[in-house]
């Protein structure tokens, strides 16, 4: 729907009963539906009133099937979710509509680059709290994108807009036609397995493409501009980019933990992204004491561009992803063991006990610490460190240790889980190892 023809319906209908609710102003119009304030005793609400073209190129049935399913989440309220009230075919002026919450604010895409880096957190904490529900209800969203995410004015509060192309998890898509699956949804915002509408029909593939989206509405938190904005013309190239760039998310503004998960979220294989990420990732505890920061570091470890030069020499011909995946496990290894040779060396001060580095026959390494008397260690530690290479593509990597030492239970930690970065990677070996030192020395 154009903006000419949403002030046509405007003028029919303004000012005149519609349904019981007394039609006012054009809030808002989209590609499918134009949004009006409504009345009706004194309550506020919106008014969606849909393209009746739009509607006839359909089919009136599927169209009166898609409002039942989004009126279905009538009752099942959510305070990240727009509230829906009512729907159906008015005969007096010919339209569908449905009647919803009437909200005082903007939507994301209209103040993006207005939105405090502080605020990302708690927006994008409460855009998965509304997907989330949504899923317990056995439902996707499909278009979750900053234009149908609203503000209110109290700048704190979230709301996940626009259910037009809902779909249950597992079931028939009435958006999809009996057979052929053609494309719904917002283009710049959609996976690039569901922009070829090869996406997995279950809870996890759906979920898939959630974490996706709500990764692309970060990244325009994070950059405060859309992503891919430098390709949405010709058409082509924003196809060609949804499939292969990986856009830049990158601000030091921003704390690291949304970096990695918006990095995370907008991987192009969605296997990936569930198997990197959980719900639990975009909810924030208050009760989590963050990591002690530390000093700039002494070193800048150089594999990273060891492993994007023979990734990159590789991508050109058809990669040997099984060799490719264990030469990238085995430089990460390397590098592992270079960061508890810096981490011991440039802590002088804190004593570390002597250190043997091990490789085993399981594709890991072990770093063996001797008894130390100062620290009140009677037995040698070995900490195990393990690495799964998740995508070799995207360069998504696990990293985990396991500690054995006599007289003491055995402790595994969850070093990683992310896009490798070396810094970030240095960083949070350095602090896992201190925390073991800190469970044996408190023992």
């Amino acid at each position: 729907m154009d903006d000419v023809k949403a002030k046509q319906i405007e003028t029919e209908l303004k000012s005149n009963d519609f349904s019981g609710y007394k039609v006012g102003q054009l809030l808002n119009y989209g590609k499918s539906a134009a949004v009006f304030y409504a009345k009706k005793k004194n309550q506020s609400y919106a008014l969606k009133i849909f393209d009746q073209e739009l509607i006839e190129a359909c089919g009136s049935e599927i169209q009166e099937s898609r409002i039942s399913r989004e009126l279905e989440l009538i009752g099942h309220d959510h305070p990240n979710l727009v509230k829906l009230y009512d729907g159906g075919f008015n005969k007096e002026y010919k339209y569908h509509y449905i009647i919803m919450e009437y909200i005082q604010g903007k939507n994301l895409e209209q103040i993006l680059s207005s939105i405090s880096y502080e605020e990302i957190d708690n927006y994008v904490e409460q855009i998965a709290k509304g997907a989330k529900f949504l899923e317990e209800k056995k439902m996707a969203h499909r278009d979750i994108k900053p234009a149908n995410i609203m503000l209110k004015h109290d700048k704190q509060t979230i709301v996940l807009m626009d259910f037009g192309v809902i779909r249950p998890v597992a079931g028939s898509g009435l958006t999809d036609g009996d057979k052929l699956k053609p494309f719904v949804g917002t283009l710049q915002y959609s996976s690039p397995e569901f922009l070829l509408r090869e996406e997995e029909d279950t809870v996890e593939g759906w979920r898939a493409l959630t974490f996706y989206q709500i990764g692309a509405v970060l990244h325009d938190l994070i950059m405060h501009r859309p992503i891919f904005s430098e390709y949405q013309t010709p058409y082509a190239r924003l196809v060609n980019a949804v499939q292969k760039v990986n856009p830049e998310v990158r601000n030091v503004k921003v704390t690291n933990r949304l970096i990695t998960l918006a990095k995370c979220c907008l991987l192009k294989n969605p296997r990936s992204r569930i198997e990197m990420i959980s719900w639990n990732n975009f909810f924030v505890n208050e009760n989590l004491e963050p990591l002690d920061a530390q000093d700039i570091l002494r070193e800048k470890i150089k594999l990273r561009r060891l492993i994007n030069k023979s990734y990159e020499s590789k991508r050109e011909t058809e990669p040997d992803y099984d060799s490719l995946k264990k030469e990238f496990m085995y430089a990460t290894l390397d590098f592992i063991k270079e960061c508890i040779r810096s981490i011991r060396n440039d802590n002088s001060d804190l004593e570390l006990p002597l250190c043997t580095i091990i490789a085993t026959q399981t594709d890991s390494i072990i770093a063996s610490f001797e008894e130390s008397d100062f620290l009140g260690i009677q037995n040698k530690i070995d900490i195990e460190f393990f690495v799964d290479i998740v995508d070799v593509q995207e360069k998504a990597i696990k990293i985990w240790m396991t500690t054995k030492s006599k007289g003491s239970p055995d402790i595994t930690l969850d070093v990683f889980s992310s896009i490798y970065d070396g810094d970030a990677l240095y960083t949070v070996l350095k602090e896992s190892i201190y925390n073991i030192f800190n469970e044996f020395i408190e023992a």
